[in-house]
């Protein structure tokens, strides 16, 4: 765990250039588009008016801030979409650097997308089945709730004595945390199962389903040290966004909206913009470390240490 860990900080200070600066430029176009739509339909809902005088709106303004908040959500979905995609692109990206850098060779940026170029629309692909996985499992999990919920004997309001209501409540309280509990275990634990699909298809050219099945069978076996690299490689990034977040959040949310009421909506466009940069940020990282789980089990399983010390001529 150490030594993919370190390998992956060491990805980064050995090609900075081709790591980084394909994530910043895309995730920070796409953070402002975000933070431009985010402010424009925040001031168009007059948000700045709930912290001055209230004033019943009239037809025209609920008109314009239900039209207003439709637009907010169809930018979050679309903005959603576009991320997706530019990360999926930029995980071909990253892994065909850090292949490069395990071969003692430094990939410039052009070399890197020729190599990716071919695979871009099946990279696009396999995240979206992927994604569909997850939402499918959430879906389900929804699905199960609500007939475990309705499946209850509710007790009749005026029949019912006291215990039996409260009974109820607690069980149904109980259950739905144990239902989120689960899920959330779940699609991490799937998401470790599929998280070197991208690798596969990268390296080893091949489809779109295979890459899915060439991750599930590489962690057949080693799920658990890939679950435990994967928590560590999630606090280290969190660690890290949350050190650069929380200061600019704390000033955005203070010193910004002390200043005037309307900054508060300048403050959150530029807290949308942060988030992306900060995304930009740890993806290098993320997908570094997915290509050193890649390469370290196929090391163990497939004998990859030969093949790569003869393409390295060692």
């Amino acid at each position: 765990i150490g030594e993919i860990l370190g390998g992956s900080f060491e990805s980064l200070r050995a090609n900075p250039k081709a790591m980084f600066i394909p994530s910043l430029v895309v995730m920070t176009i796409l953070g402002l588009i975000s933070a431009l739509g985010t402010t424009y339909f925040f001031d168009r809902l007059g948000t700045s008016s709930l912290y001055s005088s209230p004033s019943q709106p009239d037809a025209a303004d609920l008109e314009k801030q239900w039209s207003s908040l439709f637009g907010l959500y169809a930018q979050s979905g679309v903005n959603s979409i576009l991320t997706m995609f530019a990360s999926s692109i930029l995980t071909g990206l990253l892994i065909v650097t850090v292949s490069r850098t395990i071969l003692g060779r430094k990939a410039s940026l052009s070399d890197v997308w020729q190599r990716t170029k071919p695979r871009v629309w099946a990279l696009i692909g396999q995240a979206v089945i992927i994604q569909l996985v997850f939402t499918a499992v959430l879906a389900a999990a929804i699905g199960v709730f609500f007939a475990f919920f309705f499946g209850l004997r509710i007790p009749d309001v005026d029949s019912a004595s006291p215990d039996d209501a409260v009974g109820t409540i607690l069980l149904t309280i109980l259950g739905l945390f144990l239902l989120v509990a689960l899920v959330g275990l779940g699609i991490f634990a799937l998401y470790c199962k599929l998280s070197l699909a991208p690798a596969a298809l990268i390296l080893e050219n091949v489809g779109v389903f295979e890459g899915i099945s060439r991750s599930w069978a590489l962690t057949r076996g080693y799920f658990w040290r890939v679950v435990g690299i994967q928590i560590l490689s999630l606090l280290i990034m969190s660690l890290a966004s949350a050190i650069v977040t929380t200061p600019i959040s704390m000033l955005s949310a203070g010193v910004f909206a002390a200043a005037a009421p309307s900054a508060r909506i300048l403050a959150l466009g530029v807290s949308v913009l942060l988030g992306n940069i900060v995304t930009a940020a740890t993806l290098p990282f993320d997908s570094a470390v997915n290509a050193l789980i890649y390469t370290d089990l196929r090391m163990r399983s497939e004998g990859l240490d030969v093949e790569l010390r003869r393409a390295a001529g060692v």
